[in-house]
């Protein structure tokens, strides 16, 4: 849980770690070490084919976040006791230094997107011969308590609530990039308003949901900033109808968008294009 802790604890007083990792992964950095002169690392709570994902401690900010090192399973490992990354032989090290390269310039312009919206990166920067982005642990509760489940509010309110999303959104893609994983879920609430959007997913996850654009199963290089679009003509339709929207596959078998009579054909028309299963036919952009 990264709490102060005394000198003399063997255990933490809040969340009994006892300095001692249920799961140890291959290749990670040990709890305690420092990065960049300023994180703390504490636990790894994922490791994935390319990144894995540690809980951290910042001590700028005094504040928990996440940092994620680039550790490509096929390309890099690490000798016990090491921080380096090594490359396992040339052919690795040259595609590997090309992907760190890659990974850090898309990361910077995500931290610099963040700067000015609700988005979650807050550093990049490269060390031990590798690559690291950090992402703040937002603090509230999910946009979806806030909707659907019957909870209906107008199309105005809903939009003004959405506002900070899709300026975000907007933001993003005209840095050249769009989020890929925008769901109620993902969306951070504080007092009724939405305050943070975590879950960013490039290229994006395998994982479905009704708020994702039929075209995200056929991978990143069919997707833009229109399949952002998708996602959030569903949250809107959510936050005006009280439905969970249908899933793309269930709307290509015929189950078609239901709409109560409080939501005018205008405001049904803006819903249905953001939600046209044919991105030719949806908006092209958030803007």
């Amino acid at each position: 849980c990264l709490s102060e802790c005394p000198d003399n604890a063997t255990s933490c007083t809040v969340c009994g770690f006892s300095g001692v990792m249920e799961k140890q992964f291959e290749n990670c950095l040990p709890t305690g070490t420092k990065l960049n002169s300023r994180y703390v690392l504490g636990g790894v709570f994922s490791k994935e084919k390319v990144f894995v994902s540690y809980y951290a401690f910042d001590t700028k900010t005094a504040k928990r976040v996440k940092i994620s090192e680039y550790l490509s399973e096929n390309l890099t490992y690490r000798h016990a006791n090491e921080l380096i990354v090594k490359f396992r032989n040339e052919q690795c090290h040259a595609r590997g230094e090309k992907e760190i390269a890659a990974y850090h310039s898309h990361f910077v312009k995500l931290c610099s997107v963040s700067k000015i919206s609700i988005l979650d990166f807050v550093d990049c920067f490269t060390e031990n011969s590798t690559m690291y982005y950090v992402c703040s642990l937002f603090t509230g509760t999910p946009l979806s308590s806030l909707i659907g489940n019957g909870k209906v509010m107008s199309f105005k309110k809903a939009t003004e609530l959405l506002e900070p999303l899709t300026d975000c959104a907007r933001k993003l893609e005209k840095a050249g990039k769009w989020h890929g994983s925008i769901t109620p879920y993902s969306i951070v609430t504080n007092e009724n308003k939405i305050t943070g959007i975590s879950g960013y997913s490039y290229p994006p996850k395998n994982t479905r949901t009704p708020f994702d654009a039929p075209e995200k199963q056929l991978g990143a290089m069919h997707c833009g900033s229109f399949t952002d679009v998708y996602a959030i003509g569903a949250i809107l339709y959510e936050a005006v109808t009280g439905f969970m929207p249908p899933s793309a596959d269930r709307r290509g078998q015929g189950n078609e968008l239901r709409f109560p009579e409080t939501v005018s054909e205008a405001e049904r028309n803006i819903i249905e294009k953001a939600l046209a299963p044919d991105k030719t036919e949806r908006y092209a952009t958030v803007e």
